[in-house]
């Protein structure tokens, strides 16, 4: 919830409804193709990440310790690892920083280097 409500709340509601929609159909198609469900934790990986590149200097609390914005998708990534005790459950992190990354290129990066901003 507070991933999402900071993301609605930096990029306002419509861009936030067209950012899910878009992370939702990516996620599916990647999902598919790797043939595992559709993870909601790769959605709040996505948000986070797109979150922590907007503003990678910030420092956030995160179970004891402060970090740096950026680092937190993927320390929650080997948390979730760590309490597995199986690599496998990174796919849905690593999913959710893939499609956020895509999603923060197309919107942010490609409309700089003169390309054109097709996520309007």
């Amino acid at each position: 919830f507070e991933y999402g409500s900071s993301l609605e709340r930096a990029f306002g509601t419509a861009q936030h409804l067209l950012f899910l929609l878009i992370q939702v159909g990516f996620l599916s198609v990647c999902s598919a193709f790797f043939g595992q469900p559709f993870f909601a934790q790769s959605v709040i990986t996505s948000m986070l990440h797109v979150l922590s590149r907007s503003m990678p200097n910030q420092k956030v609390k995160w179970l004891i310790f402060t970090v740096p914005y950026w680092t937190l998708p993927y320390g929650l990534m080997a948390s979730d690892v760590l309490q597995a005790g199986n690599a496998g459950a990174a796919l849905p992190h690593v999913l959710g920083i893939l499609s956020g990354h895509v999603y923060y290129f197309h919107k942010n990066i490609w409309p700089k280097l003169g390309g054109e901003d097709w996520i309007v």
